[in-house]
C-alpha cells in the first residue's frame, strides 16, 4: 500500500475562485491572501466592488478628471495686485506712489487717453500723487502750461518724434521739472525719489531734468529723443 502511494501523482489542490464582480487587493507589499488572520502586519486590505465603486473611488476619479482652476491674468487695462504690492515700498525718502498714479501711465501708454500727464509730491513728502491729465493730440505749449514756474514736477510726455527719414512715433519722455525758484528741500526729495518713479513705468523712450523752460522746448525734447534711440 505505501508502495501505491509512492507511484500516485500528486494532484494539485485548486483554491475557490474570489466572488463575481469582486476583486480582493492588499497594498503594501502587493501579495494576495486567504484572509486577514495570516495577513503581516502593515498589509491594508481594501475591498471594491467592481459593479457598485465605492464612495471613495468614485471621489477620487472625481478629483483626477475635474478641470484645475488657474489664476485669471490680469486684464491688459488692470494693475495687477503684485504690481500694487511693490509700489508700498517707496523711495529712499518714504515716498510712495499711488495707485492712481499707475493706472494713468497705463491708460496713457496702452490707449493713449492723454497726451501727457504730471505728477507732484504731496505736501507732507509722503506720496508721489496725481497733478494733471492733458488732451490726447494737445499741443506742445498745453504741456509747458502745465508745469508751475516756482514747483517741482514729474511728467510723461507723448512726444511726436520724426526720424531722419521722415517717419513719424509717438515716444514716451519721462521728465523731471524742477526749476530754479523752488525750495532746495523739494529739490532733494523730488530729485532722490526720480529713480523710484521711473522703475514703475516701463516703456519709456528718454528721461531728461530740465530748470528752465528753454530745456523742454521741442526741439530740446526731438534732440534727447535721437540721441537717446540712435545709442541704442
Amino acid at each position: 500500500l505505501a508502495s501505491t502511494q509512492r507511484l500516485l501523482p500528486s494532484v494539485p489542490v485548486r483554491r475557490p475562485a474570489p466572488p463575481s464582480g469582486r476583486r480582493r487587493i492588499i497594498f503594501g507589499r502587493g501579495t494576495e491572501r486567504p484572509s486577514s488572520s495570516c495577513r503581516p502586519s502593515g498589509d491594508k486590505v481594501e475591498d471594491l466592488d467592481m459593479e457598485e465603486p465605492s464612495n471613495k473611488l468614485i471621489s477620487n476619479l472625481r478629483s483626477v478628471n475635474a478641470p484645475q482652476q488657474s489664476c485669471p491674468s490680469p486684464l491688459p487695462n488692470e494693475i495687477s495686485e503684485a504690481t500694487l504690492a511693490g509700489l508700498q515700498s517707496g523711495s529712499k525718502w518714504g515716498v510712495r506712489l499711488t495707485a492712481e498714479c499707475i493706472q494713468s501711465f497705463h491708460d496713457l501708454k496702452t490707449r493713449r487717453l492723454f497726451g501727457f500727464i504730471t505728477f507732484r509730491i504731496s505736501d507732507d513728502f509722503t506720496q508721489i500723487v496725481l497733478s494733471e491729465t492733458g488732451e490726447p493730440g494737445g499741443s506742445h505749449a498745453n504741456f509747458m502750461a502745465s508745469l508751475p514756474a516756482s514747483e517741482p514736477r514729474y511728467a510723461v510726455y507723448d512726444f511726436l518724434y520724426t526720424n531722419a527719414d521722415g517717419c513719424h512715433f509717438n515716444k514716451l519722455v519721462f521728465v523731471l521739472w524742477v526749476p530754479d525758484q523752488s525750495a532746495v528741500r523739494r529739490k532733494m526729495i523730488y530729485a532722490g525719489s526720480k529713480e523710484f518713479l521711473k522703475g514703475q513705468l516701463a516703456g519709456l523712450a528718454a528721461d531728461m531734468q530740465a530748470n528752465v523752460f528753454e530745456e523742454l522746448s521741442e526741439g530740446a525734447l526731438r534732440d534727447r529723443l535721437h540721441d537717446t534711440l540712435t545709442r541704442h
